[in-house]
């Protein structure tokens, strides 16, 4: 484990186990302790399985492969399922063991090689970065294969939800969903569904991605006792949110493309295509949460 600490913010970084942050805390100026980032099973976590930890990194591509298949330029590139699901799902990155490239107490880089049984070559790199109130997250891919390869990046963080929790960011596509999770239909961002002003989150179950994200959105946490404000790179289009009824916890997943819709060209759909990268080429993205604590006025009710 990396523990990493600025003046008000401590993370858990776990290089063996898929390069996943196990949690990230805030602390007050009383010495309070509030999470910010939470793990879904901190058991799960230290037992090898990535996918519980409160943020791992989504690589060579995000969510779900539909049938199974990549394509890149006219080749199609079959994908084998690795996890107890059928579909592939959310790439190698969460499964391999990282390698620490560097560290110091605020920041450390590591780095990860495609496994040995791989259709492709790839080499990925991950840095956690600590600033006094916030965490930023550095993710990249390079293609080490001697031909071009289908490329996606994402960022899955868990953040704690209770009866206070409330979200806000601006989309413009909404993405119905299907069968194995998949999306099937885009429409535009009715307002039942539209979180361009800050709401509580719904009771129901939602796993749907949202298409032409703006790059911004804003987590209050009254209970908590702080706003987060999370902020990613221009081409994280996409954001996925999922939120399972009665849990304690909620993941808003900037993406480079569409959930489900991994073809590297632009059909006459709305999804966002996979990165073609050629040999030697790179995909690099960010992701950045910061924390601002709630101030309460003296003798104010």
């Amino acid at each position: 484990m990396l523990e990493l600490k600025s003046k008000f913010l401590t993370g858990r970084v776990l290089p063996e186990v898929g390069g996943c942050l196990e949690r990230l805390d805030l602390t007050l100026l009383d010495q309070t302790i509030r999470p910010v980032l939470v793990a879904p099973s901190t058991a799960a976590t230290h037992a090898g399985d990535a996918r519980q930890s409160a943020h791992f990194a989504m690589l060579p591509y995000v969510n779900r492969v539909r049938g199974n298949m990549l394509r890149c330029g006219d080749a199609v590139i079959t994908m084998q399922s690795n996890t107890d699901e059928p579909l592939a799902l959310h790439g190698a990155g969460w499964q391999g063991a990282w390698r620490v490239l560097s560290a110091t107490a605020d920041r450390c880089e590591l780095g990860l090689d495609a496994p040995a049984n791989y259709p492709f070559r790839f080499h990925a790199r991950q840095t956690f970065t600590l600033s006094d109130d916030a965490l930023l997250i550095n993710l990249s891919v390079t293609n080490t294969s001697s031909h071009a390869i289908p490329v996606g990046l994402g960022f899955h963080p868990y953040f704690p939800r209770d009866v206070g929790t409330r979200l806000q960011f601006d989309a413009e596509w909404f993405w119905l969903e299907g069968s194995s999770h998949l999306p099937t239909d885009s429409i535009r961002v009715p307002p039942e569904l539209s979180f361009a002003h800050s709401r509580h989150l719904p009771g129901k179950w939602r796993a749907n991605c949202y298409t032409g994200w703006h790059g911004k959105a804003v987590i209050e946490q009254p209970v908590l006792g702080y706003s987060l404000f999370m902020t990613a790179s221009e081409n994280c289009s996409d954001l996925m949110f999922y939120t399972p009824p009665d849990a304690g916890f909620f993941a808003l997943e900037p993406q480079s493309h569409t959930s489900g819709f991994v073809q590297t060209y632009r059909d006459e759909s709305m999804a966002t295509p996979m990165r073609e990268l050629s040999s030697g080429e790179t995909l690099a993205c960010w992701m950045q949460v910061q924390v601002l604590p709630h101030t309460i006025e003296k003798g104010k009710k």
